[in-house]
């Protein structure tokens, strides 16, 4: 029985097994008997020693309705006391609620009066909420707390309520008096059953959230990320001098900690990165940018090396009795010290590079020195204090620094696309006369075989010079490259030697690539000019296979060798002696780079460094070796050599600087050696533009090298048509008379014409 309830207090009604809220009006009465249930008509023997239950009016919150409840179902709400879903004991006990009471009407209240006055409460056992008590006071309602007055009081002044008047009064708004211990604390499993219900309801969200988001549609995405961009800038925006100096104070501890944890793979990687950030940065540089460069190096006012730069130089203590050399007596690999003037010392560190002049081609005082504390700068050594630093205790290694240029695919700019289009117009004009390249060789001592079963690429030559010869109608003057080199190391027979002339698409393809290369690399390649192009063609595996996978037959039911034309073998384009001299019988020209256009599948180029100790009996070439990185506790050495992925649309301009012998000290030579390997499926043609300085005469029509008509290399072509390599020809001609016609060799010409028609 619920007891001490004030009208207009909140309490809880059960009905059922569930409590729902109401405000509490009190108008209590008895249900009349003619609203009993007809079982209880019948019953006129029973006695009326059972009382009968008093009901009390009630308007619920959720609805606003008032209605008539049992009495001793209603309980007054209490502060931080949950609503009950469990039967109470007294709800089985009670009989059924008679039939609803017609809803009484009551009359509106006056008017509230303008002025308010403050209400003094009695003393009494439950201090009421301010709200409670205005309300109250205003309806002049007796407290139903206090000792005077009666339940039949309240009965009347109830009378007088109108339904508009009794507002709901939240929990919030009543402060109960009584001790802590007077609340009802929320059972173990209520409060499991309470958490559990917030986590269902949570996933319940980010689940319905998660379907909001995949349902959007391609311009809400746009949308939506426009909205937060603008937001995160405007948050950004609106930031304080106190929260800037907080992110970036918390920015530099996690960075901290990062860098302190990475791995040694993550070092390298990084490590990685950066040096094709600032490749391509260079690359990328604009006509303004690398003369502005160019001007800078050329200044004495060179950036200042920090403290830490200068604690790893090697100095040394100035002394007046010094006399300023000659800066003719510096060579490249001379060991200096430049004197700083800001610094008041000398840096050490080795010359690595001297210019020469654009116009005379005469070498000037301007050299690179790169300084032991692993920083490279350009220095005029005529206005520059200097001196020679003696020993090599703190020799650097200048053969890793190469001046050679690589190039990334990239779509920038309508010449790129436009090169690629033409292209692949000629390489489709190459495949489809495939035929007319294959020949047979002799590689070194090997036995004679066709060109397409080869290790090495496929190699095809083009001239763009070409000159009429007088009283010969049937032959033409045209740029030769290496045919001793060519024909020792391919095995190539003269007879089969063959230069063709350039097409009018290969030289818009020149000029197109002459172009592309003085923009991205400058000024100083303003003299580009192109005279001649070999096509080195490399095949995938699955060239030699058919839709099956199987291996292709020859005509003799052998299979092709699978694992031909993949590699081009380490080489130099260009021949110097140790002192730096190009070979007078070499026919490129040393002065002028070498650039190289990738079509079709990925292959590895990879750059060499080779040494020579000329203070041995019979000093040669050998590979440089290292520690590997990678191994740690062993001491295993790897090459030291520098890799690059050409891919399809890549550009490499090798600088003639890098196989040219360069002296560090007076022992050793350093210089470097390329090669080059396919291991992918498909088609990778290498298109290499030389500048040629040789000429030599060719058929006009089958463009095969009239070598017994030119008297500069009769003695070269006699050579490769004499000894045992000759005969290897002649045999082998006479065996294999099929030549084009070979199964195998049709159907891998196939292969490869359907794979670059379909290359995108």
């Amino acid at each position: 029985m619920a007891s001490g309830i004030g009208i207009g207090e909140h309490v809880w009604v059960t009905q059922g097994k569930t409590d729902h809220m109401a405000m509490y009006i009190g108008d209590i009465r008895k249900p009349d008997s003619d609203d009993s249930d007809d079982n209880d008509s019948d019953n006129d023997n029973v006695s009326e020693e059972k009382d009968e239950e008093e009901y009390v009016s009630i308007k619920w919150t959720t609805t606003n309705t008032i209605d008539y409840v049992p009495y001793s179902s209603v309980r007054l709400v209490m502060n931080g006391q949950r609503r009950r879903r469990i039967v109470p004991n007294h709800y089985m006990a009670v009989p059924a609620p008679p039939a609803r009471a017609p809803l009484l009407l009551l009359p509106l209240p006056p008017p509230p009066p303008t002025t308010t006055t403050k209400i003094k409460m009695p003393p009494t056992k439950k201090r009421k909420s301010r709200l409670l008590r205005e309300l109250e006071d205003h309806l002049g309602l007796p407290d139903p707390l206090s000792s005077s007055g009666s339940n039949d009081d309240d009965d009347n002044d109830s009378d007088s309520v109108s339904d508009s008047d009794i507002q709901p009064l939240h929990n919030d708004d009543y402060d109960d008096g009584s001790d802590d211990d007077s609340e009802m604390p929320p059972t173990a499993s209520e409060e499991v059953e309470v958490e559990r219900k917030k986590q269902e309801s949570l996933r319940k969200r980010r689940k319905q959230a998660e379907n909001r988001r995949n349902k959007r549609t391609p311009e809400q995405i746009i949308e939506d990320a426009i909205k937060k961009s603008i937001y995160a800038k405007e948050t950004r925006m609106n930031r304080t001098p106190e929260q800037i100096e907080e992110e970036n104070r918390r920015k530099s501890i996690y960075h901290k900690k990062a860098r302190l944890n990475r791995t040694p793979k993550q070092i390298t990687e990084e490590n990685s990165k950066k040096s094709l950030y600032h490749k391509k940065a260079r690359v990328n540089r604009t006509p303004e940018k690398i003369e502005k460069d160019v001007e800078y190096d050329h200044k004495k006012g060179i950036k200042r090396k920090t403290d830490r730069d200068r604690k790893r130089s090697m100095q040394a203590t100035i002394n007046d009795d010094i006399t300023v050399p000659d800066w003719k007596a510096i060579h490249v690999g001379s060991r200096v010290g430049v004197f700083w003037e800001d610094d008041n010392c000398y840096y050490s560190g080795t010359v690595v590079l001297q210019n020469n002049d654009d116009d005379t081609g005469l070498p000037t005082s301007i050299f690179l020195v790169c300084y032991d504390d692993n920083t490279v700068d350009t220095e005029d050594m005529e206005n520059q204090k200097f001196c020679f630093v003696e020993g090599d205790d703190t020799e650097k290694k200048v053969h890793q620094i190469m001046q050679s240029v690589f190039i990334p695919k990239d779509n920038d700019g309508s010449d790129k696309k436009h090169l690629h289009i033409l292209m692949k117009q000629f390489t489709k004009y190459i495949v489809n006369n495939l035929g007319t390249y294959i020949m047979p060789i002799v590689p070194l001592n090997n036995g004679a075989r066709s060109n397409h079963q080869s290790a090495q690429a496929i190699r095809i030559f083009f001239s763009l010079f070409t000159e009429a010869v007088n009283g010969n109608n049937n032959l033409e003057r045209r740029s030769i490259y290496g045919p001793t080199a060519v024909l020792n190391t391919t095995g190539m027979s003269p007879d089969d030697f063959r230069v063709y002339s350039m097409t009018p698409l290969l030289k818009e393809i020149t000029d197109l690539f002459t172009k592309i290369i003085k923009l991205k690399l400058g000024p100083q390649y303003t003299n580009l000019d192109f005279n001649f192009m070999e096509a080195k063609v490399l095949l995938g595996k699955d060239m030699f296979c058919d839709i099956n996978g199987n291996i292709l037959l020859n005509n003799n039911k052998q299979p092709l060798k699978s694992n031909s034309n993949k590699t081009i073998g380490p080489h130099n384009d260009i021949n110097y002696d140790d002192n730096g001299k190009q070979d007078e019988k070499d026919t490129a020209d040393g002065s002028h780079p070498i650039g190289t256009y990738n079509f079709g599948a990925t292959r590895k180029l990879t750059f060499q460094w080779m040494m020579k100790n000329i203070n041995k009996n019979k000093p040669i070439w050998e590979k440089v070796r290292m520690k590997n990185k990678d191994t740690v506790g062993k001491k295993k050495l790897v090459d030291d050599c520098r890799v690059f992925d050409m891919s399809d649309g890549s550009i490499m301009i090798l600088d003639t600087l890098d196989e040219s012998p360069l002296q560090i000290n007076e022992n050793s030579l350093y210089k470097t050696k390329h090669r080059s390997k396919f291991f992918e499926n498909g088609v990778s043609i290498g298109f290499v533009f030389r500048r040629v300085r040789s000429t030599s005469l060719f058929h006009k029509d089958s463009h095969h090298w009239a070598w017994q008509d030119d008297k500069d290399y009769r003695e070269c072509g006699m050579r490769s048509t004499t000894g045992v390599r000759s005969i290897k020809h002649k045999n082998y001609r006479t065996e294999n008379k099929g030549g084009v016609e070979d199964v195998g060799l049709l159907a891998l010409i196939k292969n490869v014409q359907d794979y670059v028609e379909n290359y995108n």
